[in-house]
C-alpha cells in the first residue's frame, strides 16, 4: 500500500531542499501533521491535498500520483466525444463527488494502476 508521508510527501521535500517539519509549517498546517503522516495517523483531506499540491506545483492528481516536478507542457484532454463509455460514465459519476470524495477515489484509482503490471517494450 502507499504511503503518503515516505512514498509522496518525503521525496517531494528532499526535492525541494525542506524539512516535511518545516514545509508543514510553512503551509500552515500544525507542527505534528507531518508525524501523523508518517504514524499513519491520518492522511490530507481534499482541501489539504490542493494545499500540498500548490505548495509543491502540482496538481492534485500529479500530487497522488506521486509526480515529483510540475509538467512543462500538458497533453491535452481528450473531448468528450472521444471517450469510450465507461470513461464518460466514470467522469459522470465523478462530478457528483464532494472534494473529499474525489481525492480518495483518486488515491484508489492510482493504488489499483500501481499494483497492476504495466506491459513491457514489444520484442
Amino acid at each position: 500500500m502507499v504511503s503518503f508521508y515516505s512514498d509522496i510527501y518525503e521525496p517531494l521535500c528532499k526535492k525541494k531542499g525542506i524539512a516535511p517539519t518545516a514545509a508543514v509549517i510553512e503551509m500552515g498546517f500544525s507542527r505534528g501533521t507531518a508525524a501523523n503522516w508518517k504514524t499513519r495517523e491520518s492522511t490530507p483531506s481534499g482541501p489539504a491535498l490542493r494545499r500540498i499540491a500548490e505548495f509543491f506545483g502540482l496538481t492534485v492528481g500529479d500530487l497522488l500520483a506521486g509526480v515529483t516536478e510540475a509538467k512543462t507542457e500538458e497533453q491535452p484532454a481528450p473531448k468528450e466525444d472521444e471517450l469510450s463509455a465507461e470513461q464518460a460514465a466514470l467522469i459522470a459519476w465523478c462530478r457528483t463527488l464532494s472534494p473529499d470524495e474525489a481525492a480518495a477515489a483518486l488515491a484508489t484509482l492510482i493504488a489499483i494502476r500501481r499494483s497492476q503490471p504495466r506491459p513491457g517494450p514489444p520484442g
